[in-house]
């Protein structure tokens, strides 16, 4: 992780989990956020009301998962608990700013170790996709990981 220590956060509080993640793609894979994320924690499961999953286009790339607004629709996510690192490393997956925004949403989560919802709602960060991008389809691989 030698990108790690670049960033400047290899140690202390930016090391612990303190912020709430939401994907709906490809980080739905456990192992994928492990290999992106050494800090992340699988908390639970939530549902974006008021927006659909959708694939968008690059040239060059393929097709990536986004979010957009759609009062019919709703997107479940899973919620990790992220560090700050977690969240530098994430950014650079991401292509943030460049490609994806960052949206927070206060959400009921749902624990994955117990099934009982949370007695608050959390704060929890989305990316998403910048508007001007083309739609497109989903890559081979990304089903197998919302299954």
């Amino acid at each position: 992780m030698a990108g790690m220590f670049s960033l400047g956060l290899s140690t202390g509080a930016a090391r612990k989990p303190n912020r709430f993640y939401l994907a709906y793609g490809s980080n739905l894979s456990l192992e994928r956020m492990k290999s992106r994320c050494p800090d992340a924690v699988v908390l639970g499961t939530a549902v974006i009301p008021g927006y659909r999953l959708l694939f968008k286009k690059s040239p060059k790339t393929g097709s990536y998962a986004t979010i957009e607004q759609d009062a019919n629709c709703c997107v479940p996510a899973l919620v990790y608990k992220i560090s700050e690192l977690d969240e530098a490393l994430l950014d650079r997956c991401e292509g943030y700013p460049r490609y994806y925004y960052k949206r927070n949403f206060r959400l009921s989560v749902t624990r994955l170790d117990s099934g009982r919802r949370m007695k608050e709602r959390k704060w929890c960060m989305a990316y998403v996709m910048h508007e001007v991008r083309i739609l497109g389809e989903t890559g081979h691989g990304v089903f197998p990981a919302l299954g």
